[in-house]
């Protein structure tokens, strides 16, 4: 077995085994370069493969969770291409990002894995405790219920046309009130410039201004040469949910998708987010399947 560190140009061995796995992975090549060039240097990010004459057969990365609310927090990531699967792959790869994890003073490792009995039993027979259960579902946008009245005083523009300040005023704040294992503890604007307004789509993703102050948003990243698309989140502040503005703005993000070409939408959702499931559930999204968040204490 050839284990060697992942090269930018291997972003595309990586996409070939993640579509692989999860029906709802829909980011180009072009992104995911893009997340993976991103990281800042205060990451620290660890990354080695197996490479195959298809590409890859395996790969791992793992790094500080710069964003989590506590400090020693990092993140990993596995992937093996299913025929490529019982010759130890993942045990190799996992065992050297845990490793370097804690060469840097992790306290703790988060990862995501399917939700099936072969997946959940890799993760737990390492030490994971299992945790948030993430729904995926997925509708065609070419099929909705009817658009929500605007309500007065609410004006939407596209990502293009609000630029990013009111964009990140929005998603830094919203964002950390949504479920999870690990809380997210807000991203500094420079980091959230160079790692994710560059991927949203920027005229399918859609904010909302209360009486001319931002208020909520919806995202997508799309791949025209699939025709399908990702939810990149949904992000409400406080002070004005409760009016129906996420149900609108996904309404017309969809409808903008689909006039672009998009026929599949994807987006997933924390079994215990109640909220954004009913409006899922109004627009006539379908179960595809689910993962699993899987967090281990490593001192």
């Amino acid at each position: 077995m050839l284990i060697r560190e992942t090269k930018l140009a291997d972003v595309a061995g990586m996409d070939r085994i993640r579509r692989s796995i999860e029906p709802w992975h829909v980011a180009t090549v072009e992104t995911q370069e893009l997340w993976f060039e991103g990281n800042p240097p205060e990451a620290q990010v660890f990354r080695v493969c197996v490479p195959s004459d298809e590409g890859l057969d395996a790969y791992v990365w793992g790094k500080r969770d710069l964003y989590a609310d506590k400090p020693g927090a990092t993140i990993a990531s596995l992937g093996v291409y299913p025929t490529a699967r019982g010759r130890g792959l993942g045990t190799a790869l996992y065992d050297q990002a845990e490793a370097y994890l804690r060469s840097i003073g992790a306290t703790q490792v988060q990862i995501t894995v399917m939700d099936d009995p072969a997946s959940l039993a890799f993760a737990t027979a390492r030490g994971f405790e299992l945790g948030a259960t993430n729904r995926f579902i997925s509708v065609d946008p070419r099929v909705l219920p009817p658009l929500p009245p605007t309500p007065p005083g609410v004006t939407l523009m596209t990502a293009r046309e609000c630029g990013p300040e009111a964009w990140h005023a929005v998603v830094d704040l919203a964002a950390r009130d949504e479920p999870g294992d690990v809380p997210f503890g807000g991203m500094p604007y420079a980091d959230w410039l160079i790692m994710d307004w560059p991927t949203i789509d920027r005229d399918l993703s859609i904010i909302a201004f209360v009486d001319g102050a931002p208020a909520a948003t919806t995202a997508l990243n799309a791949n025209y040469a699939t025709g399908k698309a990702m939810s990149a989140g949904s992000d409400c502040l406080r002070e004005f949910r409760g009016r129906g503005l996420v149900k609108l703005i996904k309404s017309v993000s969809l409808r903008a998708a689909a006039e672009a070409g998009i026929t599949t939408a994807f987006t997933g959702n924390d079994l215990v987010n109640a909220p954004m499931r009913a409006i899922n559930a109004w627009l006539g999204y379908e179960f595809v399947g689910a993962n699993r968040s899987a967090v281990k204490l490593l001192a």
